[in-house]
């Protein structure tokens, strides 16, 4: 009997969502918006809420910074109840963070990696990751 439904290994960060910008404001300008939102964001960590409010039992590996955006994405997978045991903490960069700017026609992207860049397949524990029935893996480097 495997311990969860899924293990999921890859990036988690922080999603800035900016409603209504249609342009870049110059330097020392400053321009409005209809909305700014902060979500969890990463292909991993999205899979891994998703399959836990189906009511799966989900283990999640990745890496996330030792700053209040880790501790906010933490925090989220332990309210869906996702097993942060295999979650590792940088001691070298801060959790990754996409702006997604969205405009009234298509959006664009500004991104700082952070501690997804020492996503490294390599590293892998593999006896925890068979306590899954099934391994998702998303935005891992191979060694």
């Amino acid at each position: 009997m495997k311990k969860f439904d899924a293990v999921v290994i890859g990036d988690a960060n922080i999603d800035l969502v900016v409603v209504g910008c249609n342009e870049i404001p110059q330097p020392g300008q400053e321009i409005f918006v209809d909305n700014m939102m902060m979500h969890v964001g990463g292909g991993a960590a999205l899979f891994s809420i998703s399959f836990a409010k189906l009511g799966m039992k989900v283990a999640f590996n990745g890496i996330l910074g030792d700053d209040g955006y880790g501790h906010f994405i933490r925090d989220q997978f332990v309210q869906y109840g996702i097993d942060t045991s295999l979650l590792g903490t940088s001691q070298i960069y801060n959790t990754g963070v996409t702006i997604a700017i969205n405009p009234q026609v298509d959006r664009s992207f500004i991104t700082y990696a952070g501690s997804n860049q020492e996503l490294d397949v390599g590293k892998l524990d593999l006896d925890r990751i068979t306590e899954g029935k099934h391994v998702h893996l998303t935005c891992y480097k191979g060694t």
